[in-house]
């Protein structure tokens, strides 16, 4: 039976997503792959190359992802587009989903996991999302709490979401947020222009 690298990283990340790396033995990866371990070991050093080939390849298919936002964020409406997207993304996207499983699992035994979680989570994004809070608030602390507020609750849904019978359900949850959160703050905007 012919193992391509690709299947590979596919089942060592499921396997990663649902066990962690330390629950994931080199001989669980090769029984799942279907191959035996010398043949494993024939293209990977070890399951620390398997876990760093995971993250360099989610690095490319995240990067192209992210080409699709390559616009100018500059208004609520933009920022709730690419929420909504980002959202659908880390949590109906096969190979992103596993990916958020183990980077969750995985924050707790190493640092670099964590940089990944938040880079990958929200990164740029939140960047984008606190440069326009500020320019609305004129104040970087009140950009910083909004973003947290707006974020939080979407973060929050992603990890129930694995979890819930009726997807629908969360997904539904964060564009009401995403919308409360807008219409409050373009109207608090406004009242504060006002004044």
């Amino acid at each position: 039976m012919k193992i391509t690298r690709e299947k590979v990283l596919l089942v060592a990340m499921k396997l990663f997503a649902k066990d962690g790396y330390s629950g994931v033995s080199m001989s669980m990866i090769a029984k799942e792959s279907g191959v035996t371990r010398a043949a494993l070991y024939r293209y990977n050093t070890d399951k620390e190359d398997i876990f760093d080939s995971i993250v360099a390849w989610m690095v490319e298919k995240n990067l192209a992802h992210l080409k699709k936002f390559d616009t100018p964020i500059d208004s609520f409406e933009k920022v709730k587009e690419i929420s909504m997207e980002i959202f659908k993304y880390w949590t109906e996207d096969c190979l992103a989903s596993n990916f958020r499983k183990m980077l969750t699992l995985e924050q707790y035994r190493n640092p670099n996991m964590v940089k990944l979680l938040s880079y990958y989570m929200f990164g740029d994004v939140a960047n984008y999302f606190k440069d326009l809070m500020n320019k609305s608030t004129n104040s970087d602390k009140d950009a910083e709490v909004l973003t947290l507020e707006y974020f939080a609750p979407i973060y929050t849904m992603m990890s129930l979401y694995d979890h819930l019978a009726d997807k629908e359900y969360a997904l539904r949850r964060v564009e009401k947020h995403v919308d409360y959160f807008v219409a409050n703050r373009t109207k608090s905007g406004m009242e504060e222009r006002r004044c």
